[in-house]
């Protein structure tokens, strides 16, 4: 039996065989073998994936949703699929297509090297994201883009494949800019008429590198028409009116509202109101009226939900009602790793803020003594692995922990640093430099801020850091309430998860030690009883072998007699040791009592145990024990299988007996 160490056949909640992500979904393998693979994969809420046919798949693959929700969009209106529900891929009869109502957990079994093939697709477009995400506009803006062009194409009412081509279009449309000098994307004056010649070749380029892609094809088409105008006159083609395909005047109409509502190192943001004026004015020469008609529809409906957390009372009864049900949840039990993972799910589905990081400490400090604590455990919500990554390489560092939670930043019971008045030179977890001070009044993506878990009234035991508020605000004092609500809850429940841990682990040892012998560390005569009771019943179910070695020193009364007995002892605690490193981590070693010892080998036949003693009395003979006298050990071995009606006591009987038969046949 192995000690202090879980067995490598458990596994813990969060730990697979390896993992890859693409934004918000996730895939990992949790187990393979003889062509089997077991898989579980998150999707984020309205992303959308397809099944192939079974045809063109060629293999058995069985997929069972754990959470979330689900709608099959082959019929209409959509089939959903809730917890419980599964799919049988081999009865798929052509492609289909599904969306995430809800955050949703699969469980895949496939009867195919499944997650390498994902895998490899992912890779290829985490490549194309990485050129993508040339600078940190770019990088949010493409993400904005994905979201707000796929519910406008919901709302004209594009079918599944469409809908997806135009996710992979709006993700990528600025793919192209990748190609572009730097110094001519980030120009923060206008352009020359060469350097503008120059950025319009982007969308050609773009649609040159997807292109190569073969899923990617149609996106590509849609991705160099993104910049014609509805009345001919954009580029690359001059194309007009339904010349350009409907998603690339969707993502026409989506890409220039989010430019104007963002800001640029060469202007500020416009107002939520100019940049829908704008809109209108343009419709019918540079955009699709109807889609225009389409997005301002779906505005509303997109900017809405989150922000209206925060815009009436009524809104903010539902918020606080939602972080009780998720904190009762959390307050009925669970580990430490799954209270953080609730809490940062509550956060990013409830508030306004969709990226989150909680920072556990090993105890509650006081802000003033916040440098002492050391940082146990990091989660997070809404980053990408590379994100993740960096702020794992760089969190925050005791000393700037200390100067953030200085009460000049207080906000309520949080801490709000604006980006202009970092107390340290570089942002924790970020490779980019601060922005200069902004006029406006808004959220900047360099701005931090904490919500502590505060355990007592002064005293915190992490911080969670929120960021990315969809709605662009600063938050008030009055609006973080809820949050600091939900985070204080979930410190007690820490704090109750952490005491159940240690009180379970104080348990163990205390058992541990009733079981263990005090001179030798090896298991007691007590164990032996409850671990060949245990061992016997699993090799019944099993229908395997079990074997038992009885061991003695011989002439160990001479080593007390002539070196006293605390050397005595100390040579039997070698001698214990010298067994267990001779056999295997699931044997099992008991002192028998005196300088007898037994051991117990599961799934051992009678002469693998005779190999074994063999060893154990070829080490104890071998080893220098510091005297003047070479010890040695005499060994019985017996052996149980399931067929045989002896019990425990015979097992140890039989041992016993050729113990003593074997220096008796020695002798004769």
């Amino acid at each position: 039996m192995s000690r202090g160490k879980r067995p490598e056949f458990i596994r813990k909640r969060g730990e697979s065989l390896t993992r890859t992500a693409k934004g918000n979904t996730e895939i990992r393998l949790l187990a393979q073998a003889e062509g089997v693979e077991v898989m579980r994969q998150t999707v984020a809420p309205g992303a959308m994936f397809y099944l192939d046919s079974a045809e063109d798949w060629q293999g058995f693959e069985f997929i069972y949703l754990l959470s979330g929700k689900l709608a099959y969009l082959g019929c209409e209106p959509p089939l959903y699929l809730e917890s419980g529900d599964y799919i049988v891929r081999h009865l798929v009869p052509e492609r289909s297509w599904f969306r995430a109502e809800e955050g949703a957990e699969l469980l895949y079994v496939s009867s195919r090297p499944a997650y390498e093939v994902m895998r490899e697709e992912i890779e290829e477009f985490r490549k194309i994201a990485r050129q993508v995400e040339a600078d940190e506009y770019t990088e949010g803006h493409s993400r904005r883009l994905e979201r707000m062009a796929v519910a406008v194409g919901e709302k004209l009412g594009l079918p599944p494949d469409r809908l997806a081509d135009l996710t992979y279009a709006a993700l990528f449309h600025d793919v192209g800019k990748a190609r572009v000098p730097k110094e001519i994307l980030q120009k923060p004056a206008k352009l020359t008429p060469e350097e503008w010649e120059i950025m319009k070749r982007h969308t050609v380029w773009g649609r040159e590198m997807l292109e190569k892609r073969p899923s990617l094809a149609r996106a590509a088409l849609i991705v160099e028409q993104t910049h014609e105008r509805y009345d001919g006159t954009g580029y690359p083609h001059g194309l007009s009116g339904e010349e350009i395909s409907l998603e690339a005047r969707i993502i026409a109409v989506v890409d220039a509202y989010d430019a104007m509502t963002t800001d640029r190192p060469y202007r500020p943001a416009l107002p939520r109101e100019r940049a829908i004026a704008e809109l209108r004015a343009g419709a019918g020469s540079q955009f699709d009226p109807q889609v225009v008609e389409a997005f301002l529809s779906v505005l509303g409906e997109y900017e809405r939900p989150r922000e209206g957390w925060f815009d009436d009372d009524m809104a903010r009864i539902r918020q606080r009602t939602t972080f009780l049900r998720i904190a009762r949840s959390i307050l009925r039990g669970g580990d430490v790793p799954t209270i953080m993972n609730q809490v940062l799910e509550g956060i990013t589905r409830y508030t306004s803020f969709r990226r989150a990081a909680l920072a556990l400490y090993d105890r509650p400090v006081s802000p003033e003594e916040a440098d002492q604590a050391q940082l146990v455990r990091l989660e997070t919500a809404g980053l990408t692995p590379e994100e993740e990554a960096r702020l794992r390489a760089q969190p925050l560092s005791p000393a700037q922990r200390k100067q953030a939670l200085r009460e000049e930043f207080r906000v309520g019971r949080s801490f709000y640093i604006p980006h202009d008045r970092w107390p340290w030179r570089e942002l924790p977890g970020a490779a980019r430099a601060p922005s200069p001070p902004r006029e406006e009044i808004g959220w900047h993506p360099d701005d931090i801020l904490l919500v502590p878990l505060w355990v007592e009234e002064d005293r915190l035991i992490g911080l969670i850091s929120l960021d990315d508020p969809v709605d662009g605000r600063v938050p008030t004092a009055e609006a973080l309430e809820p949050v600091e609500m939900f985070a204080s809850l979930a410190a007690l429940a820490v704090l109750e998860s952490r005491r159940r841990a240690e009180l379970e682990r104080a348990v163990q040892e205390l058992k541990g030690l009733s079981l263990r012998d005090p001179l030798t560390g090896v298991y007691n005569r007590r164990f032996l009883e409850e671990v060949l009771s245990r061992e016997m019943a699993r090799a019944k179910r099993s229908g395997k072998p079990l074997a038992l070695i009885m061991l003695d020193l011989r002439n160990f009364r001479r080593v007390n007699n002539r070196f006293g007995h605390l050397r005595g002892d100390r040579v039997l605690r070698e001698v214990a040791q010298t067994i267990v490193e001779s056999v295997r981590a699931g044997d099992t070693v008991v002192r028998y009592g005196g300088d007898e010892f037994v051991v117990v080998l599961p799934e051992t036949t009678l002469e693998e145990a005779r190999l074994t003693a063999a060893r154990i009395r070829r080490r104890i003979k071998e080893r220098d024990y510091g005297i003047p006298l070479r010890l040695s050990a005499h060994t019985g071995v017996a052996a149980w299988s399931p067929d045989r009606d002896a019990g425990m006591e015979e097992l140890l009987a039989e041992a016993d007996s050729w113990l003593y038969r074997r220096p008796l046949r020695r002798r004769a």
